[in-house]
């Protein structure tokens, strides 16, 4: 049926007979036409509300849903155009959004909530879905490769003028120190502060049952992504021995690549454990093994016990062994370097590297 939009007054398909306003956006509008009277009547310009110099009408602020819903298409940057000297929200709701002095973006949890919902993963700009690391790093003025920068020198004049001692946050030990707690305090405190999701906290949230429940289901949904994560983008690399570490280097640069700095992980589901590669370049992976800490056939006995690792060293082979095969189900090809070939000869170990890679 066709009826008339009391707000816009256009004709418009009505789908019931409870249907008044055309669109969305006329609904909000009536919602805010409503509350003019008890807005100005209960409040005072410039304090709880301001006049939209476009329309007359009184508001907390006019930007968000208000101009959404009053000025479609139109944006805050066009008003102050046409009225350089207006504010965009009251002095209430100025205090409520904004710096007061204290340090506090947002005072209410709401407004902070709402900020923090906004950018929160996959919403994130320069979340890893939605950019690359080349993107990522023309966009952080602490890159060489930061967009603005026009030499090597401008980046280091900004790092140098930065005043760290008033970046620190909460989640650093200095921010308590600097409050006024003890060392031991401050620890205990920081502690406190980077524990925002405990069994503790959900069972004084939810009840024992309920909150044990939820606790256990949000950890085994954070093992699933963490293991997701790193089989898509890999971990920080561990402290590689030496010999790979030049060897990889060596390798990076006959490939005209970047030196990775993070190191490729696959998850086996069988025995619900991960395990991470040294090198990784396409379908292909480069296995870096130290004589010692390996255990190199060569040099030990199966019988030979590491007391660093706790483990004899046919054990340390089979472990070894399951995770150079594990790859091969994901169809990368494997090959491994013990450090007494690149010892013996590195020009030649480098170049059997090379051949494997491009093969």
């Amino acid at each position: 049926m066709e009826k008339k939009c009391t707000v816009c007054k256009i004709n418009f398909e009505a789908l019931s007979n409870r249907s008044t306003y055309c669109s969305v956006e006329c609904k909000k509008k009536a919602w805010f036409y409503k509350n003019q009277e008890r807005i100005i009547r209960e409040g005072k310009e410039g304090v709880d509300y301001i006049i939209d110099k476009w329309n007359g009408y009184a508001t907390p602020r006019l930007y968000g849903a208000w101009m959404r819903a009053m000025h479609p298409g139109r944006t805050t940057k066009e008003y102050l155009i046409d009225f350089p000297e207006s504010c965009l929200c009251c002095e209430k709701d100025k205090k409520s959004t904004t710096k007061c002095g204290d340090e506090n973006h947002m005072k209410k949890p709401k407004y902070r909530k709402m900020a923090s919902n906004a950018i929160k993963g996959a919403k994130n700009p320069n979340h890893k879905s939605c950019t690359t690391d080349e993107v990522r790093s023309s966009r952080s003025p602490f890159s060489l490769k930061f967009k603005n920068y026009k030499s090597k020198e401008e980046r280091d004049n900004f790092v140098n003028n930065i005043d760290w001692a008033a970046r620190i946050t909460s989640t650093q030990v200095e921010w308590w120190l600097n409050k006024g707690f003890s060392e031991e305090e401050a620890k205990t405190k920081l502690k406190e502060r980077q524990a925002t999701f405990t069994l503790k906290k959900c069972i004084k949230k939810y009840g024992e049952v309920e909150g044990t429940k939820k606790f256990n289901t949000r950890q085994t949904k954070w093992k699933i992504s963490l293991q997701e994560n790193f089989a898509k983008y890999g971990d920080s690399r561990s402290p590689s021995s030496k010999f790979a570490s030049s060897i990889i280097t060596e390798l990076c640069k006959h490939l005209k690549i970047e030196v990775p700095k993070k190191e490729k992980w696959i998850h086996d589901v069988e025995k619900d454990r991960a395990y991470s590669y040294d090198f990784t370049y396409k379908k292909k992976i480069i296995e870096f093994n130290g004589d010692y800490w390996h255990c190199n056939p060569l040099f030990y006995e199966s019988e030979y016990f590491h007391k660093n690792k706790g483990l004899s060293a046919k054990e340390i082979w089979e472990y070894d062994n399951i995770k150079i095969t594990l790859p091969v189900k994901y169809d990368y090809e494997v090959l491994v370097i013990w450090e007494k070939e690149y010892n013996d000869n590195p020009k030649q170990t480098i170049e059997k590297c090379i051949h494997f890679l491009n093969n």
